[in-house]
């Protein structure tokens, strides 16, 4: 559950919001995220793997809890998940 605060919060940036023109591409090199997107692929569908196996588990406290402790033991059994996670 959100707390008020954080709503209040949350509101008060988005009335200080200003729109532009730019588009996501002002703000994101994509060329240069699919490049490393595409390093990492083995590592990246291993994660995404554990993430759609979870999702037709209804409860969001068990899902969460299941690919929690399923991204932990991917991490033990293959530590080189670790490197592609400053790409999500």
């Amino acid at each position: 559950m959100v707390s008020i605060k954080t709503k209040e919060k949350f509101e008060d940036w988005k009335k200080n919001f200003k729109e532009t023109l730019e588009g996501y591409d002002y703000f994101t090199d994509f060329n240069k995220v699919v490049k490393k997107a595409g390093k990492y692929k083995k590592e990246l569908d291993l994660i995404s793997s554990i993430i759609n196996k979870n999702r037709t588990i209804k409860t969001k406290s068990t899902r969460e809890k299941n690919i929690k402790k399923e991204f932990l033991d991917l991490v033990e059994e293959e530590p080189s998940v670790l490197k592609c996670i400053p790409l999500l």
